[in-house]
């Protein structure tokens, strides 16, 4: 004798039950894509901003620029000292080893 018996499950609860579990699954990878969309918008903004931003070799540029800027400058304004402190002691204004002086001071350069 072979007995045959149908057992029947109702699914229906168990369905609902996942469901609901995968729509705030996907409400939370929804979610999530927005915060990477806002994420991608700051990136695009800080390449925006890198771009106009100056290469360390235009940095550098500018900066041997300044330098040779300040050394003329620089340069010049120690030739002037000195020939003022000639032409003052050519016409006695001050004393020859106050020339000497002059000429002997140390200069820094840092």
């Amino acid at each position: 004798m072979q007995a045959t018996e149908t057992l029947q499950v109702d699914f229906t609860p168990l369905m609902e039950y996942l469901s609901e579990k995968f729509q705030k699954i996907d409400q939370r990878f929804e979610s999530i894509d927005r915060r990477f969309d806002q994420i991608d918008k700051r990136f695009e903004v800080l390449e925006m901003r890198m771009d106009g931003m100056p290469t360390k070799s235009y940095a550098n540029n500018i900066m041997a620029e300044l330098e040779g800027r300040y050394t003329t400058m620089y340069l010049r304004s120690e030739y002037k000292s000195t020939r003022l402190a000639e032409i003052l002691a050519s016409k006695g204004v001050i004393a020859a080893h106050d020339l000497k002086e002059l000429n002997e001071f140390p200069i820094k350069t840092s």
